[in-house]
């Protein structure tokens, strides 16, 4: 039987990951420390973890790792340790970047979608809860807290975020309500040019417009609103260099020819 640890009693099962039931009805996971292949695998009221090797051939408490989990758990206090992923992106502004690395995660949002129904009892709640907890969704719960009428003050109570970041993100959803009451048609000059400087995609103004995204699309090239590219000195300025990074954005100036 594996040895307990700080008084834990043992598992009643060991083996290849089996869970054993203490007395006090907490299930104790063992899980050989220098194996990397884990998988969490769950049913109402058993959790087993599967591993590439058997736990009967580890040696010491070093190269054994001991979980404790309670049979009733909420799923979002399961740690693992796994890549998630990123996504890098670049603009002339913090909400232009924001909005292009939103639609870089590539799940289907074209920017600060909204997420909670706001009309339904346990909404505040709900964002309440999804802020507090960091998770993949969180900036999007943040951006319907505002939407509900939350301060900026009242939100950073809750998600902690600096005030800094929580402004750009009501600008946002302030700048997407003023459009509630506006057409593609009845937009004022440069203001669709405003719109993709702060980093709003073709589709996401249509939706905020009720058009369609080829309807924006071609209102914003007869406007010869196009984007241009920006260099980034890969080499510092030590040199000179032709392999510089270039990102899109709205502006004038287009660096993409330009040799240093």
């Amino acid at each position: 039987m594996q040895p307990s640890l700080r008084g834990l009693p043992p598992p009643l099962t060991t083996g290849n990951g089996e869970v054993g039931q203490s007395h006090i009805n907490t299930q104790y996971l063992t899980i050989k420390g220098n194996n990397v292949g884990i998988k969490p695998v769950f049913s109402q009221d058993r959790c087993k973890i599967l591993t590439s090797g058997s736990l009967a051939n580890s040696d010491s408490l070093d190269s054994t790792r001991y979980f404790t989990m309670h049979n009733s758990f909420d799923m979002a206090d399961l740690r693992k340790e796994q890549s998630v992923g990123e996504v890098m992106a670049i603009g002339r502004t913090f909400q232009e970047s924001l909005q292009k690395a939103l639609r870089g995660l590539e799940i289907g949002i074209s920017g600060l979608d909204e997420i909670v129904d706001l009309n339904a009892d346990d909404a505040k709640e709900k964002m309440q809860r999804e802020m507090r907890h960091p998770g993949p969704d969180r900036l999007l719960y943040v951006a319907d807290a505002f939407r509900s009428g939350m301060s900026l003050v009242e939100i950073y109570e809750v998600c902690k975020i600096d005030p800094w970041f929580l402004a750009q993100i009501e600008d946002l959803v302030i700048t997407e309500q003023s459009l509630a009451t506006k057409t593609l048609s009845t937009l004022k000059d440069g203001e669709l040019y405003k719109l993709k400087r702060k980093g709003f995609s073709d589709i996401r103004i249509a939706k905020l417009l009720d058009a369609s995204e080829t309807e924006v699309r071609n209102v914003r090239h007869k406007q010869n609103i196009r984007p241009v590219y920006k260099r980034i000195d890969s080499c510092a300025a030590e040199f000179s260099s032709d392999t510089a990074y270039l990102y899109s954005t709205y502006e004038e100036e287009c660096e993409a020819n330009n040799r240093r």
